[in-house]
């Protein structure tokens, strides 16, 4: 392995930075995470997601107890009644796989239609609250351009007053007829391409 792959490896460990960027930032000097706390010094600048990602840079590396993401769960899931009490809000990944820790929190959005009625603005809503509840602080990685769309996923960060670190946190609004096919996606282990 070249000293090219190894500091590309480490610097993909901050969210936001992909490969090629990582590649890049090599090419512009940087050799380790800590460089990147004076990227002008390289001539580089970087984004809102790789400024979060530096921030949180050893929470996000560190993986939660299945409890805490149970409690993060429990918190969007609750406020996500207040808004449509027919909304389910459903966590994936390593949690629904039994694993004793996670690496983030995916949460599926959605809702029987059997009344004509869908989870549009469910997400939008339900975020609205989270923003404002004294029981955690969240950050924004990427919000929907259209927060009515059946398929708006917001993703950011996470931090519950009662746990000492910021988690990852994807909502992904899911069509209730796709709903099937989502949680067969999202249980079962795949490579990841993460690299948080």
């Amino acid at each position: 392995m070249t000293e090219e792959d190894k500091v590309a490896e480490q610097l993909r460990k901050c969210h936001g930075i992909g490969s090629s960027t990582a590649r890049s930032m090599f090419q512009a000097g940087v050799r380790t995470i800590a460089d990147l706390q004076h990227p002008e010094q390289y001539g580089i600048t970087l984004n809102l997601n790789q400024k979060l990602g530096l921030e949180h840079f050893d929470d996000l590396l560190d993986r939660m107890p299945r409890a805490e993401a149970q409690a993060i769960h429990e918190l969007v899931a609750e406020l996500g009644a207040r808004v449509d009490p027919k909304a389910i809000f459903t966590i994936m990944g390593s949690y629904r796989r039994g694993q004793k820790d996670c690496g983030d929190v995916d949460i599926l959005v959605s809702r029987p239609t059997a009344d004509r009625k869908d989870h549009r603005g469910v997400i939008k809503h339900t975020m609205h609250l989270l923003t404002k509840d004294p029981r955690c602080e969240v950050k924004t990685l990427t919000a929907p351009d259209d927060w009515n769309a059946l398929d708006a996923s917001w993703h950011g960060l996470i931090k519950l007053s009662a746990f000492p670190r910021w988690r990852r946190l994807d909502l992904l609004g899911v069509p209730e007829p796709e709903i099937g096919a989502c949680l067969i996606y999202f249980t079962v282990r795949r490579p990841s391409s993460k690299r948080y």
